[in-house]
């Protein structure tokens, strides 16, 4: 069960951080840039496709807004965040935007488990992505591989 409570925006955390095994993609991330103080979010499903819907659960006591970041790795680091997802936590459909197109982060927030569910932009790279709460009490994140559409 969702409860809903009154948050502060935070904006810009950068987190590093992901990892995966696959020959077509550029070097990934190590398992020490996952090594960070934050909750952990579990996905599923953990290597989906651009414009895919996913599940994200977190700890029984994660208090969190219903917006995302999604960081792309480039190789050798994690950049600033390039998409801003919003989650069907507050009863709308979830969408998402590139960060810098405008929209608004509404200042609502929610606590338990989930599972809140999001969609990944229809244009998404394939790659190793770094998706963290943009909004939360309790900052987390988790590493995401995306493959294209016809697989990797």
């Amino acid at each position: 069960m969702r409860r809903f409570y009154s948050t502060l925006i935070i904006l810009g955390i950068v987190l590093p951080g992901c990892g995966g095994d696959d020959s077509t993609l550029p070097e990934g991330p190590t398992l020490a840039d996952m090594s960070r103080d934050h909750e952990k979010i579990l996905l599923n499903p953990v290597e989906p496709q651009p414009g895919m819907e996913i599940a994200a659960t977190f700890g029984e006591t994660n208090s969190r807004g219903g917006f995302f970041f999604l960081f792309q790795w480039d190789g050798s680091e994690w950049g600033e965040p390039i998409y801003l997802l919003e989650s069907d936590a507050n009863g709308r459909r979830p969408s998402s935007i590139r960060v810098g197109e405008g929209g608004d982060m509404a200042d609502y927030g929610v606590e338990g488990p989930g599972p809140d569910r999001l969609v990944l932009p229809s244009d998404l790279e394939p790659g190793y992505w770094w998706l963290c709460t943009a909004n939360a009490r309790d900052r987390a994140c988790a590493p995401l591989i995306t493959v294209g559409a016809s697989g990797r």
